[in-house]
C-alpha cells in the first residue's frame, strides 16, 4: 500500500519526495521484496546546476580519491579526514556546514567535489533518513575544521566516489526484483437614559430601539466610558458600541454626548445592531418631488441633495439622492415628515454591524486558502470549497463520527482534544513509535484537514470541526507503507462502522505509477472481495442501515484510478491546486466523484502534524480526502437522516463545475479530471437541509453576482460562470493569477494576445493589463517580457501550469517544474535520466525531459548512506559488493552492513 499524499512539513522534504520514497524501497532490500506504491507527489526536475538531483554535483566520475575508485577497496588517500581529529564542538546545521564548504571551494575538491546545492540536499537527507539515525556528524564535524584545505574534501561524507559503482548495482538489483512497488431579545425595558431620546420617535419599519445600547462617535478618538456613570464600552472602534445600565438616568446620555455624537440605535428582527448615520437616501419620482424634499430638508438644517453617481441620472430614471447631516436624531425626525410626501421614497443611512462569516480564532486560519481563498500567498482567489461560508449554517455535530482509517493519529494533539472516540487498532507502544517517525506522520496531518478543533486559539481548524473523529490504525505501520492483508483491511472497515462511523476517510491505495513521466507500470490487481464486502457492509449496515459514507484518495499517479476508487459506492477524490486547475499529480477516470483543493500549485494546506505542532505543505489526494469526509460531515450535521447514497447525491449536485477549458466535461456534467467537479460545502448544506431544490437556488453568498451577473466579457474577473456574458466561460488561469471571462473562440481565429485552447481564446497578462514590474516564482511572466520567473526566482527550476507560456526554448514542464528537454539520456546530467513526459492533465505530454527517476534517486540516498560511514565500513561494504560486480543476492547480504534501522 502506499500513502496518497505527502507528511513533508518543510522545503526540503517536499521538493526531495521521489528521492525519499525510492530510500523507502531501497531499505527494502533488507526485508522480502514487496510491491509499494505512490507515496509523495512531487517532481523532481533537473537542477538549475550542474550535477545530480537537486544540484548535487555527479559524482559518478569523481573516484580520485575515493574507496574503490580504481576498482579497489581501500582509499588512495584519506582526503576527507579521520574522524578523530575532527574538533569536539561541531556545526549543528547543514545549512552551516554547507556553506563552510562552499567557502573552502568544495566545488572545485580533486577528490570530493560537491556543489551547495548538491551538498544541502544530501546533508538534509543524511539528517532526516526515513529509515535511519542522523548521519550528518561526520560531514559537520569535518566542516568545522579550521584549516580550509581540509575543509574543502569534507564532501566525501556524502558524496564518495568509490560509493557509486556498489550503489548502482544494489539499486539495479532493487528495482529489478521488488518492482514498484450576539442577538438582543425583544422586550427589554428601556433604560430611563435612553427614554429622553427616543421619546415621541419611531423606529425605521423592522426595527425597533435598542432598549440599552448605543453607538456612539467619539470626538476625541477613543470614549472615557468611565467618566460616564451608568456606560460601559462593549466594542471600541470609530464607532463605540456602548451598553446603558437600566438604572442609567438622562445624565449618562448628556455624558456621552459631551464625548461624541450618539446616534439613534436600532435593532433589526434578529437582535443585530444598526443605527441611523445623519444622512437620509431619497429617491423622487418627479423634479417637484426632489424640490420639495429639499426645501423641507433645508428647513431642518440639512443641505442641498447629491446625486450618488453609482445610481441613475435625473428622477425619472430612479436616481438616489443623499441628505447630507450631522444628527441622527434630526434625520430620524425628518424622515418622519418626508414619508408621507407623494412621489418620493425616503430612508435613513444605517450603519449596520456585517459580523464575520465564521472567521475562527486559530492563528493559522489565515494561511489555509483551503477553507477560504482570498488570494493569500499568490493563489487565485476564490479556489476554495465554500466551507467557510458552510460554517455560517453549521460546523458540524458531535454526534457525526469520522473516521480516519490511516497510519494513526497523535491522540495527544491539542486539535483533538475532547473530541476523539477510543482509537482502534493503535499499538501499546504508539507513542514511542510517533516519536521514531513511524507512527501517525501522515494521519495526523490528515485528521486536522478533516476535524481540526476551531475556536480554540491554537493552530489551524478543520473543514468539521465540531465533527468528532475515530482513529483507526489500517494495519501494521513501517517506514514504507504497510504490511497488512485483505482481511486485516475489512475487518478495520468493519470495527470502523461498528464503532459508529458515520464517515470513513481513506487517504492509501495502490500505486498506479509515476505522476511525471510516463513509466513501466505493474497491473493493478482487481478489489479484493473481502474488501468489496467490507464496502458493502458500510453501504448496508452502518449507521443503523442508513449506510456510512467511504471516502477514498484518488491517488497520485496522474494515471487512471485503482479499483477501490472505481467501486461505485465509493467517493473518490482528486486534487485541485490553489491556482485553480487540476494537480498535476492527481489520478483520473470516469468514475472520479468529485475534487476538492489540495496542494499542486503555489501553496500546500495548513494542518496539524504528529508531536503538537502543524504543518504548511501537506497535500496529494491524501489531503483532498478528509477535507471532503469533513464536508460529508457539515451534510450529514446538517440532515442526519440522510443516507450515504442521498449525501453521495448532494455532494454530486452542489459540486462546482470548474476549469471549462481543460476540464474535459461531457454532456452529462462529468469530468475525468474532477469527477462531479470542486466540492461546494455552502451549496451541500443547503440541499442537505432542503432549503432548495435546485443548487442553482443556493449558492454561496460570495458567489452572488447581483446586477452583474452575465456582463463580463474577456478579462472581466469572476468567480463562477454566471459572472460572465454570453460566449464566454469562468476559468481560472495560473499566467494570469486569476479567474477571468474567457471568449469562446467561434468561427474566426483567436485575436492578437490570446492563445487558442480548445475552443477559447485566453488571454496574456498584456492583454488583461495586467503586467507588473516584478517577476516572483509563480509561473506567470508577471512583467510581460516573454520570460516567466527570471533569474533565480524560483531557488531553482522555474515553475509551469497548463495554461501557462511555457518554459522557454530547450525546456519542458515536469509536473509543475520546468526541466530541460531532452532526447535521450546523453542530454542529461546524471543521475538524471530522459523520459517522456505525463501531461499536467494525464497522457502522453509529447516531449521527453530529465527528471529524476525512482532508480537514480535509490542510487543518491544509497551513496549518502555509504558516504557517511567511515573508511572500514566503507570499504568493507565496497569489497562485498566486489565494487559493483556482486550478484543480487549477494547485494541483499552485503546492505545488512550500512546503518539502516528496520
Amino acid at each position: 500500500m502506499a500513502w496518497t499524499g505527502p507528511g513533508a512539513s518543510v522545503r526540503y522534504e517536499a521538493r526531495n519526495a521521489m528521492l525519499r520514497r525510492s530510500l523507502w524501497l531501497f531499505a527494502l532490500l533488507l526485508a522480502v521484496p514487496l510491491a509499494c506504491g505512490e507515496d509523495e507527489p512531487t517532481p523532481v526536475p533537473a537542477p538549475a546546476a550542474t550535477g545530480g538531483a537537486g544540484g548535487e554535483a555527479g559524482v559518478a566520475g569523481a573516484a580520485a580519491g575515493g574507496a574503490g575508485g580504481q576498482g579497489g577497496a581501500e582509499p588512495a588517500e584519506p582526503g576527507r579526514g579521520d574522524p578523530s581529529d575532527f574538533p569536539a564542538q561541531c556545526l549543528e546545521t547543514c545549512a552551516e556546514a554547507c556553506a563552510e564548504l562552499d567557502a573552502c571551494g568544495g566545488e572545485s575538491s580533486e577528490l570530493y567535489p560537491l556543489d551547495a546545492k548538491g551538498c544541502a540536499t544530501r546533508c538534509g537527507l543524511a539528517e532526516h533518513g526515513p529509515v535511519w539515525d542522523d548521519l550528518s556528524g561526520n560531514f559537520k564535524c569535518c566542516a568545522s575544521q579550521s584549516d580550509c584545505s581540509d575543509v574543502q574534501h569534507c564532501g566525501g561524507w556524502l558524496a564518495h566516489g568509490g560509493a557509486v559503482k556498489s550503489c548502482k548495482k544494489v539499486c539495479d538489483c532493487f528495482f529489478s526484483t521488488a518492482g514498484r512497488a450576539t442577538a438582543a431579545p425583544a422586550g427589554r425595558a428601556m433604560a430611563p437614559a435612553l427614554q429622553a431620546l427616543v421619546a415621541g420617535r419611531q423606529a425605521p419599519p423592522g426595527y425597533r430601539f435598542a432598549p440599552d445600547l448605543l453607538l456612539v462617535e467619539p470626538a476625541g478618538g477613543a470614549l472615557d466610558a468611565r467618566a460616564v456613570p451608568g456606560a460601559r464600552v462593549l466594542a471600541a472602534g470609530r464607532l463605540t458600541l456602548v451598553a446603558i445600565s437600566p438604572q442609567a438616568g438622562p445624565d449618562t446620555a448628556l455624558g456621552l454626548r459631551a464625548q461624541g455624537r450618539v446616534l439613534p440605535t436600532f435593532l433589526d428582527g434578529a437582535g443585530r445592531v444598526s443605527a441611523a448615520t445623519g444622512k437620509i437616501v431619497l429617491r423622487a419620482a418627479t423634479a417637484d418631488a426632489l424640490t420639495g424634499a429639499t426645501a423641507l430638508a433645508r428647513r431642518r438644517g440639512f443641505g442641498p441633495p447629491r446625486h450618488l453617481r453609482f445610481s441613475p441620472s435625473g428622477p425619472a430614471g430612479g436616481a438616489l439622492y443623499l441628505l447630507d447631516g450631522a444628527d441622527g436624531w434630526r434625520a430620524l425626525d425628518l424622515l418622519r415628515e418626508l414619508s408621507p410626501l407623494p412621489a418620493l421614497e425616503a430612508e435613513l443611512d444605517m450603519v449596520r454591524h456585517y459580523e464575520r462569516r465564521y472567521d475562527p480564532n486559530d492563528p493559522l486560519f489565515p494561511e489555509q486558502w483551503h477553507l477560504r481563498n482570498t488570494g493569500q500567498k499568490g493563489a487565485v482567489a476564490g479556489v476554495d470549497g465554500r466551507v467557510s461560508e458552510a460554517w455560517d449554517v453549521t460546523r458540524g455535530d458531535p454526534a457525526v463520527i469520522i473516521a480516519i482509517n490511516d497510519d494513526g493519529v497523535d491522540l495527544d494533539h491539542p486539535d483533538f482534544a475532547g473530541k476523539l472516540e477510543p482509537a482502534l487498532n493503535f499499538p501499546d507502544d504508539w507513542k514511542e513509535q510517533l516519536k521514531q517517525g513511524l507512527f501517525g506522520a501522515h494521519g495526523t496531518a490528515c485528521t486536522g484537514v478533516a476535524a481540526a478543533k476551531g475556536d480554540d486559539a491554537i493552530g489551524g481548524v478543520g473543514t468539521c470541526p465540531d465533527c468528532r473523529l475515530l482513529p483507526h490504525l489500517l494495519g501494521a505501520a513501517t517506514a514504507f507503507g504497510f504490511q497488512v492483508s485483505d482481511v486485516e483491511v475489512a475487518d478495520g472497515f468493519e470495527q470502523m462502522v461498528d464503532a459508529g462511523a458515520w464517515v470513513i476517510s481513506n487517504s492509501w491505495g495502490m500505486g498506479t505509477g509515476n505522476p511525471v513521466y510516463e513509466d513501466a507500470t505493474l497491473p493493478i490487481p482487481a478489489l479484493p472481495a473481502a474488501i468489496e464486502a467490507a464496502f458493502d457492509y458500510a453501504e448496508q449496515q452502518g449507521r443503523a442501515g442508513k449506510g456510512t459514507l467511504v471516502i477514498y484518495a484518488a491517488g497520485n499517479s496522474n494515471d487512471k484510478l485503482d479499483p477501490y476508487s472505481k467501486h461505485p459506492s465509493i467517493v473518490s477524490v482528486g486534487a485541485v491546486g490553489d491556482q485553480g486547475l487540476k494537480s498535476y499529480y492527481s489520478s483520473y477516470g470516469a468514475e472520479l466523484f468529485i475534487a476538492a483543493p489540495s496542494n499542486g500549485g503555489l501553496n500546500g494546506i495548513t494542518t496539524s502534524a504528529a508531536g503538537g505542532g502543524h504543518m504548511s505543505a501537506f497535500g496529494g489526494t491524501s489531503s483532498a480526502c478528509p477535507y471532503v469526509a469533513g464536508v460529508a460531515g457539515l451534510v450529514l450535521a446538517a440532515n442526519p437522516e440522510l443516507s450515504a447514497a442521498q449525501v453521495r447525491d448532494i455532494l454530486a449536485q452542489s459540486a462546482t463545475k470548474i476549469d471549462p477549458v481543460f476540464g474535459q466535461w461531457n454532456k452529462e456534467g462529468r469530468s475525468p479530471v474532477y469527477g462531479h467537479g470542486l466540492v461546494n460545502a455552502y451549496t451541500a448544506v443547503r440541499l442537505a437541509l432542503g432549503d432548495c431544490a435546485d443548487p442553482a437556488l443556493c449558492p454561496p453568498p460570495s458567489d452572488a453576482c447581483g446586477q452583474s451577473c452575465g456582463t463580463k466579457s474577456a478579462c472581466g474577473p469572476c468567480r463562477t460562470q454566471a459572472d460572465c456574458a454570453a460566449g464566454h466561460a469562468c476559468q481560472a488561469l495560473p499566467s494570469l493569477g486569476q479567474a477571468v471571462c474567457v471568449a469562446a473562440k467561434g468561427d474566426a481565429p483567436c485575436p492578437d494576445g490570446t492563445t487558442e485552447a480548445n475552443g477559447y481564446c485566453l488571454p496574456a497578462p498584456a492583454t488583461c493589463d495586467l503586467c507588473a514590474k516584478d517577476d516572483p516564482c509563480n509561473g506567470r511572466d508577471d512583467d510581460c517580457d516573454g520570460e516567466i520567473d527570471e533569474g533565480d526566482a524560483c531557488g531553482g527550476p522555474a515553475l509551469c501550469f497548463a495554461d501557462g507560456p511555457g518554459c522557454g526554448a530547450g525546456k519542458a514542464c515536469a509536473g509543475n517544474k520546468c526541466t530541460a528537454a531532452c532526447e535521450s539520456d546523453q542530454g542529461c546530467t546524471a543521475p538524471q535520466v530522459c523520459m517522456p513526459l505525463k501531461h499536467p492533465y494525464g497522457g502522453p505530454a509529447g516531449v521527453k525531459g530529465c527528471v529524476s527517476s525512482e532508480q537514480s534517486m535509490c542510487q543518491v540516498g544509497c551513496e549518502v548512506i555509504v558516504s557517511s560511514t567511515e573508511d572500514e565500513v566503507l570499504a568493507d561494504f565496497v569489497d562485498c559488493m566486489k565494487d559493483g560486480k556482486a550478484s543480487c543476492g549477494a547485494a541483499m547480504d552485503c546492505v545488512q552492513k550500512l546503518p539502516i534501522n528496520m
